[in-house]
């Protein structure tokens, strides 16, 4: 996958939001949405510096170009979300102790460490806003969360593929206890982040259990595709090459909001065409 070519391509081709509309919203909606985008405007908004110079020392000049390329598509979502909050007569905040406990957690490994912290926030954040574009009818919110659950979708195989990379030399008997313990990471976390946004997920229809499952659906993907055996060996006697590790899909990410998640994921193949 050739991810700088696509970030690149997503950066000139943005879909427009219909400000002009205004934003409406249902009773009830707007003071818990309000306050969980202010923690996510926050989260969205760094500077990535700490990654970049990560990606640098790991000597691969593409791939930082790429994570470059990725900060500065998090920050447009941020600038999405300043301006939903402006709409809506708020402000964002300054700081907020979530991000800034994202922000501890990542710089206290290198960079494999980083991605996978990264990752848990990816997909936390991937859920929320496919609960916020199924729940909330309103034009400008949909467009705007739209695009940035479409960027996420790829966000995830970013992710998930350049995991998948650092993770070909761990030994094949400690994977599944570094898996296992990556889980037991990302329930904790998921669960924190459950409580804070339940005040919004309450609003849309999902709750904070859901929500938790859900997440951990897509995080079980994840390590299945990082932790995926290299296929050399197979290929070298002539067995048939196995299939690439599934990528959730938008619509896939939406029947899961339903429940209706099936055994196996897509392969995202339009998106792959579509960068290669």
């Amino acid at each position: 996958m050739n991810w700088v070519r696509y970030f690149e391509r997503n950066r000139r081709y943005r879909p427009l939001v219909p400000w002009e509309l205004g934003v409406a919203l249902q009773p009830g909606v707007r003071a818990p949405l309000v306050r969980s985008l202010q923690h996510f405007q926050a989260g969205e908004r760094g500077t990535g510096a700490h990654l970049l110079e990560a990606a640098e020392r790991h000597g691969d000049i593409e791939y930082a170009e790429a994570l470059f390329l990725f900060i500065g598509e998090e920050q447009e979502h941020a600038r999405l979300l300043g301006r939903i909050l402006h709409a809506l007569g708020a402000e964002p905040l300054c700081h907020y102790w979530g991000s800034r406990a994202f922000t501890f957690l990542r710089r206290l490994a290198g960079l494999r460490g980083e991605l996978f912290v990264l990752l848990t926030a990816e997909i936390i954040g991937a859920r929320y806003y496919c609960a916020l574009y199924e729940a909330l009818p309103d034009p400008a919110l949909r467009a705007a969360f739209g695009q940035i659950l479409r960027d996420e979708e790829a966000h995830l195989a970013f992710h998930r593929e350049s995991l998948h990379r650092l993770c070909r030399n761990v030994p094949r008997l400690l994977r599944p206890l570094l898996a296992g313990s990556l889980h037991v990471f990302f329930r904790v976390v998921c669960l924190v982040a459950a409580v804070d946004l339940r005040g919004v997920l309450s609003a849309v229809g999902v709750t904070p259990l859901r929500f938790v499952r859900e997440c951990g659906y897509l995080y079980a993907e994840a390590l299945t595709a990082i932790f995926e055996r290299p296929a050399r060996s197979a290929n070298a006697r002539g067995q048939a090459r196995p299939t690439a590790a599934p990528v959730l899909t938008l619509d896939e990410a939406r029947r899961l909001s339903f429940g209706e998640r099936r055994s196996s994921l897509s392969d995202a193949r339009e998106l792959e065409a579509a960068v290669s």
